[in-house]
């Protein structure tokens, strides 16, 4: 399925990266940019394969560019002999993880005529979603931050999807009377009772531990934590191409973090609270 998906993909392209240092990939030929800085930074140290979100300022949203260049990547590190292990899929900036596609800028072609552009974004975007899906390789999210819309979409179909204190989730676009897309229709209908047609019908948000104890994250490890995973991967060797040694190296990080905020962690009692705010919820929900 994976093969078929990337042969879908134009073969005219150059899929040839180098694996050992971040990749200007948004300098790719042919394509009209909107910034001079990187959209996606790629690096593989150890085995661990990292991308970046590189859209700070704009909350790291998804434009054309930006699902392209990740697809490729996906390809690329894909294909056996590329070294990589394990895929870290990170945003910059502190802020985002990703807010979701650039709705600002398919609105703007929309109206200027360009149907056509608009919908090969949604195109491009739900075929990097659905690669994201066939990854045998691990993947890991790191929700650090807003995590809404194509955000969730890249993340959610990954095997790992690490919540942080910071983490803010929603489908916004339910909001203004679109349906859940980027493959969440599959995802939702398996939360507790009936929470994901509850998301589906208001866009409502999920903080924190709510978006693990919901089912969304698959982790809750607080942001300070968060050098940890990088560099047990690395350290992991062969192994960090292991689902089960991966979630063992999850689950230890999250197991010890919350050891070390003990009995006396206020953002730790704030974080529970709201988790189960979320769940006293549910019987009204259903």
């Amino acid at each position: 399925m994976f093969a078929r998906l990337f042969s879908r993909a134009g073969s005219r392209r150059n899929w040839s990266i180098c694996p050992n240092t971040i990749q200007k990939l948004a300098a790719t030929p042919g394509r009209a940019m909107s910034t001079s800085e990187p959209l996606i930074l790629a690096n593989v140290e150890q085995g661990v394969g990292e991308l970046i979100l590189n859209r700070p300022r704009a909350l790291n949203s998804l434009n054309s560019e930006m699902v392209s260049q990740l697809y490729q990547v996906y390809r690329a590190w894909s294909t056996p002999g590329s070294g990589v292990r394990a895929i870290l899929l990170t945003g910059a900036g502190g802020k985002a993880f990703c807010a979701g596609g650039d709705v600002k800028a398919v609105a703007q072609q929309v109206m200027s005529g360009q149907q056509q552009a608009a919908m090969a974004f949604f195109q491009s975007e739900y075929l990097t979603d659905a690669a994201v899906s066939q990854l045998a390789l691990p993947h890991i999210a790191l929700l650090d931050g807003i995590t809404m819309g194509g955000g969730a979409g890249l993340a959610m179909h990954g095997h790992f999807r690490v919540a942080t204190e910071r983490t803010l989730f929603a489908m916004p676009e339910c909001a203004i009377g679109l349906f859940p897309d980027v493959g969440m229709m599959v995802l939702l209908p398996h939360l507790p009772g009936q929470l994901g047609a509850y998301l589906a019908l208001t866009g409502a948000r999920l903080t924190g531990l709510q978006v693990k104890q919901a089912g969304l994250a698959t982790h809750f490890i607080p942001s300070s934590h968060l050098p940890e995973i990088r560099q047990q991967l690395q350290q992991a060797g062969a192994a960090a191409a292991d689902l089960a040694h991966v979630n063992n190296i999850l689950t230890s990080i999250q197991t010890a973090a919350a050891a070390q905020q003990g009995t006396g962690a206020a953002a730790a009692a704030v974080q529970q609270q709201q988790a189960d705010s979320l769940f006293a919820k549910l019987p009204v929900i259903d």
